[in-house]
């Protein structure tokens, strides 16, 4: 049964049912102006209840093609945000700032992480509009992660504010993606380039793979309400979140070094798995699940909330905008930002 859900002053009225998201239905729009109005009209209301619940679910408008969900998005955001280059999966761009959700074959699970934490620019909201929904399974997951931050034992958190994390990616042809793909180019020294405008280290490795390193801080500061908010791919980019078979093919193949990506602390001393165990424990605890419907509009807070995807079946067009994207720097983060060494 459905639950009424507190929102705050001037927000929207909203339900939820367990394990599921906060719904707002919308009744009586029809077309595409009368979409922009209601829009326009309710947008205070939308991010007032964004700001509440880390998300919202908007159900019952007329979004059937590419151009209502631009339109959306453009009515919705302060600003578009670009796409950042440091891909980790597969997306296709299908103009107009607007990506499909993912490309990642269909079979995978994507484990609940916050849009582009590793990078130096991130976007701040995140814009879902499902056209198709799968025939089995698919459904888009979320996850508050304001409770994960809660979960996080005071010792570790002391750690983690004070040197931060690091992320480590290794592109290859043959596990995960190679580097033109993931950065849009063939050209050694615009890599170079991008990755020391965005405090990165890279190092080219002898048989043409790309490594790269990042600093970031585990915690941001969220602009509005100013609370410190969890944002740091961590758990769901860490060895031993990987499926263990998986791996155990990659490091025995070539140890360390073979993984697509993987995460340490600040220092660069490994996590232990009981430290990804619990945070990985965390998220599943704070897991809702947004089963599609044709025309849904899912808006996400990217400080607040985390998301993913569940496997599915048969046909599936969900696509994504990012809008309101920010500098790390900005946002007061708690631990250093840049490669390791450099801050």
């Amino acid at each position: 049964m459905a639950e009424q859900r507190a929102t705050a002053a001037g927000g929207l009225p909203v339900v939820a049912e367990p394990g599921g998201p906060v719904l707002h239905e919308v009744s009586g729009v029809r077309d595409r102006p009368s979409l922009r109005s209601w829009l326009t009209e309710h947008r205070t209301a939308v991010r007032e209840t964004l700001l509440v619940h880390g998300h919202l679910l908007l159900r019952g408008l007329p979004i059937e093609e590419q151009a209502d969900f631009a339109l959306a998005r453009d009515v919705l955001t302060e600003r578009r945000a670009a796409h950042a280059r440091e891909e980790t999966t597969p997306r296709s761009d299908l103009g107009d700032g607007i990506f499909s959700a993912t490309d990642l074959p269909r079979q995978h699970t994507i484990g609940l992480h916050q849009e582009d934490s590793y990078s130096l620019l991130a976007p701040g909201l995140l814009l879902f509009a499902c056209l198709v929904p799968a025939d089995t399974g698919g459904a888009t997951t979320l996850g508050d992660v304001r409770t994960v931050l809660d979960a996080v034992p005071a010792e570790l958190m002391d750690r983690l504010r004070g040197q931060g994390w690091q992320i480590t990616r290794t592109f290859s042809e043959h596990v995960g993606i190679g580097w033109q793909q993931a950065f849009g180019t063939t050209d050694r020294e615009s890599v170079e380039r991008f990755c020391a405008e965005n405090l990165i280290g890279c190092e080219w490795l002898a048989d043409g793979r790309l490594r790269t390193t990042g600093l970031r801080s585990a915690t941001l500061h969220h602009p509005v309400t100013g609370a410190e908010c969890w944002f740091n791919h961590i758990a769901v980019f860490n060895e031993h979140t990987y499926e263990p078979e998986l791996r155990e093919v990659l490091l025995d193949a070539g140890g360390a070094d073979a993984l697509p990506q993987n995460t340490f602390h600040g220092d660069g001393t490994p996590f232990d798995p009981e430290e990804i165990a619990l945070l990985n424990r965390a998220f599943d605890a704070a897991l809702i699940r947004v089963d599609w419907r044709p025309g849904d509009l899912l808006l996400v807070d990217n400080l607040l909330n985390a998301h993913g995807r569940e496997p599915f079946g048969g046909h599936r067009r969900v696509l994504v905008a990012l809008g309101d994207s920010f500098d790390v720097r900005d946002r007061r983060p708690t631990g250093p930002v840049g490669p390791r060494g450099l801050t």
